[in-house]
Parts: structure tokens; C-alpha cells; sequence
């Protein structure tokens, strides 16, 4: 009888590790797990492999990941000083009479809608 892996497990490992080894790797280790090995070592295989090919996919691209921790660090900053401005003018803009245009032509939907998800309490 053939012991399937966890779904999930097997889903990310397919999922999450490239290269030329792994068609492989997710075969080894299902062949082991086969062998009556436990689920918490299938996990842990899956999250080594995946935290292993992340590592040398960073090593790999050091300037690309450098480069996106970096934009990641500086988009707040950046729309904090100069977008915020501009987001509450459309903010401004268009809510009120997005709000004003509900209440006239759906306020009745609306009312439903409350009624039906209070009135269980």
C-alpha cells in the first residue's frame, strides 16, 4: 500500500523549490516518507527544502534582494512625505458623494442588509 504525503506539504514543495535538482528532491522525499518515515519529518524536509532554495536563490541575486528590501524599506517614507497629500484630495473628492449616492439609490438594500445580519444576536 502506497502512504500519500500531505497534501499541503507536497503542494509547497512542488511549489516553492526551482532548479535543475528539483523534480528530485520532491521525489526523494516522498520515496523516503513512503518508507514509513513520520509526517513531522515531511514537514520538516518541505520547509528545509524551501528555506534552502530561498538561501541560494538570495545568494544567487544579491543586488535584486538587497534592491527589494530596500524599495520595501523606503516606499513608507516615500508616501509619507509625497503622496499623502494627493490621497486625501481623491480621498476628498469622491467619498462624499460616493457615500451621498448610496444612501439615495440603495438605502433600502442597505437596511435589509443590516437588519438580516443583526437580527441574529
Amino acid at each position: 500500500m502506497t502512504v500519500k504525503p500531505p497534501a499541503l506539504a507536497t503542494w509547497l514543495l512542488n511549489r516553492l523549490t526551482s532548479g535543475e535538482k528539483s523534480a528530485s528532491l520532491v521525489g526523494d522525499v516522498i520515496e523516503e516518507y513512503q518508507r514509513r518515515r513520520s509526517t513531522a519529518w515531511y514537514w520538516r524536509q518541505v520547509i528545509a527544502a524551501i528555506a534552502g532554495g530561498f538561501g541560494v536563490q538570495v545568494r544567487r541575486h544579491t543586488l535584486l534582494a538587497l534592491t527589494v528590501v530596500a524599495v520595501n524599506l523606503l516606499l513608507p517614507y516615500a508616501y509619507m512625505r509625497a503622496l499623502w497629500h494627493w490621497v486625501v484630495v481623491v480621498d476628498q473628492a469622491w467619498y462624499p458623494r460616493f457615500v451621498a449616492w448610496v444612501l439615495e439609490h440603495h438605502f433600502e438594500a442597505l437596511w435589509r442588509c443590516h437588519t438580516a445580519c443583526t437580527s441574529g444576536r
